[in-house]
């Protein structure tokens, strides 16, 4: 026979046990900080990090012409949260001539100021458009206008 009397009783215990020490518990272990709460973005707008995306292949870089798939430029601080807002530059630079009769710009373009070097530094240096952006709320750079407006064949190098 079932002892409706005790059944209440122990009922009641585990009511007890789910409501109110269940939770404590938890609570305990959000205090010891064993278990964090979820923490929210940090004010911190010092850049710690930069992740890039879509960087271009060789022979993707086209004289006058933007990017098929633009780069972009993620941009986290310390503690891995994205900053908003912050400007990124991007520097373009000729690394290596693509053709033996373009060497005469990487010798002379590091000569001492002449002449000769003042016009051969007009043509061989590198130009590009839309080097500069800001980051989104998400922390990214979206370089979709970044284009070399002059320059010769070769190897162009890109700092950020």
């Amino acid at each position: 026979m079932i002892d409706l009397t005790s059944d209440r009783v122990t009922s009641r215990l585990v009511s007890f046990a789910i409501f109110l020490i269940i939770p404590a518990y938890v609570l305990q272990l959000y205090m010891d900080r064993s278990l964090p709460f979820i923490s929210t973005p940090s004010e911190d707008t010092d850049p710690a990090s930069i992740e890039l995306f879509n960087l271009p292949t060789s022979g993707a870089l086209i004289l006058g012409q933007t990017l098929e798939f633009p780069i972009q430029a993620r941009v986290l601080n310390n503690e891995s949260y994205p900053i908003n807002g912050l400007p990124v530059i991007v520097a373009v630079d000729m690394i290596e001539y693509q053709q033996p009769e373009m060497s005469f710009c990487y010798d002379t373009i590091r000569q001492p100021a002449s002449l000769k070097g003042e016009r051969v530094r007009e043509l061989c240096t590198v130009e590009a458009e839309g080097t500069s952006e800001v980051t989104d709320e998400d922390g990214i750079a979206l370089f979709s206008s970044l284009r070399v407006v002059r320059g010769v064949p070769g190897t162009v190098r890109m700092v950020f």
